[in-house]
């Protein structure tokens, strides 16, 4: 179970029965202004599939539509 949230002890999710959990914070991009919003989605967006990528090189394959 791989969980991307602002901080292990906040808001995240947390399904039992999962062999592993793998965390990885980020930023919460909603507490931004609304001018710099769409910006600041989009590149964590970005952020988080380039996590992805890296952290499991090829281990699950990813449908590209999917990300």
């Amino acid at each position: 179970m791989v969980t991307v949230c602002e901080g292990e002890s906040g808001a995240c999710p947390f399904f039992p029965g999962g062999r592993t959990h793998i965390h990885r914070s980020f930023p919460d991009p909603s507490v931004v202004d609304e001018d710099t919003k769409v910006k600041v989605f989009t590149r964590l967006r970005d952020e988080i599939e380039e996590w992805i990528k890296r952290k499991f090189q090829g281990d699950i394959p990813l449908k590209p539509d999917a990300i």
